[in-house]
């Protein structure tokens, strides 16, 4: 990721307090999260009904489990991913202000980055309310001692390079739409919810058809789900991973994460470029 060390960290906080000002509406930070406390919780209930109708059994096996584990980690694809794409669409279409952010003395790359983090606290914030509901109140398997030991480290390993890829794809996103006149929000929703289908976030990646399985195997956040579930469950019931160990699945989680960052500077640089020389950055579409 292009950051030039402590020159960018003081607009990187600023970009991030603005993209908090943006996710809040303005609102008062107590009752913004407020909603944010909220909306996971009732989020998890839905997850909860639809699975009792669906299997007509009790939610306190392993499936429920690998389920609402998947679920909770997903929504930082879902937001994150969006967060930092939305962010060309608001400065340049909402509020006509792109212009200026982009000849301001930082770089617009960092300006991306800071959005996306205003967007990865908030979405912390639900994940970790979902999981207190989920130990708590539907007796999730997630015992507090996943948090301690030789297991933390590999949490936290593989947490960060889960983000890691999320910023990357998002930044990848952002810079097609640069170039991309209108619907380009359809496009970050559209490959969210591909992805949603595709890594297994609710449903293990073998029930799949074996053309959208290897798919699956050879994205990121395939390995990144299971390796939130094996870290905070112990065990993943998904057999076509079952063979990796913990020490796989991480390794090919950062050789696919380290992949795509590559792939994200370059796809950014070369949209950033073309955007540039035809003059589009700054293009409303008055849609």
């Amino acid at each position: 990721m292009r950051m030039r060390g402590t020159r960018e960290w003081g607009p990187l906080k600023a970009s991030s307090w603005l993209g908090w000002q943006v996710e809040a509406n303005w609102a008062d930070p107590l009752l913004f999260l407020s909603y944010a406390v909220i909306r996971p919780i009732a989020a998890s209930l839905i997850l909860l009904f639809m699975y009792l109708i669906v299997t007509r059994g009790p939610a306190s096996g392993d499936l429920f489990a690998y389920i609402f584990v998947g679920n909770a980690f997903y929504m930082y694809v879902g937001q994150v991913l969006f967060g930092i794409s939305l962010a060309v669409i608001d400065d340049r279409e909402h509020y006509e202000m792109i212009r200026y952010i982009y000849i301001s003395p930082f770089s617009f790359y960092t300006y991306l980055i800071g959005r996306g983090m205003a967007k990865l606290f908030v979405t912390t914030v639900a994940v970790i309310v979902a999981l207190f509901f989920g130990i708590l109140v539907l007796k999730i398997p997630i015992h507090w001692s996943v948090f301690s030991g030789s297991n933390l480290p590999y949490l936290l390993l593989s947490f960060f390079l889960g983000l890691l890829g999320i910023f990357a794809l998002g930044i990848i996103l952002a810079g097609i739409t640069l170039l991309v006149p209108r619907h380009s929000s359809l496009m970050s929703e559209g490959l969210a919810g591909v992805f949603f289908l595709l890594c297994g976030a609710i449903f293990p990646i073998e029930l799949l058809p074996t053309w959208m399985e290897a798919i699956g195997k050879a994205l990121p956040f395939t390995y990144w789900l299971e390796a939130m579930r094996r870290a905070t469950l112990g065990k993943s019931i998904s057999t076509a991973l079952a063979h990796h160990s913990n020490g796989e699945i991480l390794l090919i989680l950062l050789m696919t994460t380290v992949g795509l960052v590559v792939i994200s500077d370059r796809v950014f640089r070369w949209a950033e470029y073309w955007a540039r020389r035809r003059g589009v950055i700054d293009r409303t579409t008055g849609y």
